[in-house]
């Protein structure tokens, strides 16, 4: 049954890949998208195609295939078809960090240079991301045993902290810093290049591989902490 689905999952990725080449400002053809992988496209052809809309048709897929792994880690971390990682506190501290740095961020990031500020946005959401991970996991092993239902009420009320957190902080900002974080949130491939596209490459192998050890213990722990824990998974 799985085969079928896989098929036309594959058929509409590959139709959303062309159309997210083909289509813009300037619209390109099957033709002139064959041609120019070929090398025989015209100069502004290339130009368009790679430089600008496949790095970006790159990036979105890796982004969304990142999302897919991480949720469906979590998933079976916390045996909930509808975990994410909204729901343990993550994505509250990755924006509280990036709200942080754009509205009171001046007095430590405005002397920077611009290559550097233009990697501070997402260092401060990793930072802040990584940060909450860890205060969940924590308070999750107190007593010495590892519980989901405790992850879950920890990250409720780290969401519940940090969103009245951002909200303050979003009461305090200017005009143009409150665009910016509308911004923000909204998200955004336009600053795409094939640098961008190298290193999401990368630490998504990496983190990728890394699960992919553990696909046996989270399966496991399907069967609840201590069913998996008598299967010999260190939960």
């Amino acid at each position: 049954m799985l085969g079928p689905i896989y098929l036309v999952l594959f058929a509409l990725l590959s139709v959303a890949i062309f159309l997210a080449l083909a289509v813009g400002p300037v619209s390109l053809s099957f033709t002139q998208i064959w041609a120019s992988l070929l090398g025989e496209g015209s100069a502004v052809t290339d130009t368009i195609l790679y430089n600008i809309r496949a790095p970006r048709m790159l990036l979105g897929v890796i982004v969304g295939a990142s999302l897919a792994i991480s949720g469906a880690s979590l998933q079976g971390l916390l045996r909930n078809p509808l975990a994410d990682p909204g729901l343990i506190g993550i994505t509250a501290g990755a924006s509280l960090a990036v709200v942080f740095v754009i509205v009171l961020g001046d007095v430590f990031v405005g002397t920077l240079s611009p290559l550097i500020l233009s990697a501070v946005h997402p260092v401060a959401a990793f930072l802040g991301g990584i940060t909450v991970t860890f205060i969940v996991l924590l308070t999750a092993r107190l007593g010495g045993q590892f519980s989901a239902g405790r992850l879950i009420l920890v990250g409720v009320a780290i969401t519940a902290i940090a969103s009245a957190l951002i909200g303050i902080i979003i009461y305090l900002s200017n005009d143009q810093q409150l665009r910016e974080l509308t911004f923000w949130t909204m998200g955004s491939l336009a600053k795409s290049n094939w640098n961008t596209v190298l290193i999401a490459c990368f630490i998504m192998a990496a983190a990728s591989l890394m699960l992919l050890r553990y696909r046996r213990e989270l399966d496991l722990l399907q069967l609840g902490e201590r069913a998996a824990f008598h299967a010999g998974v260190e939960v």
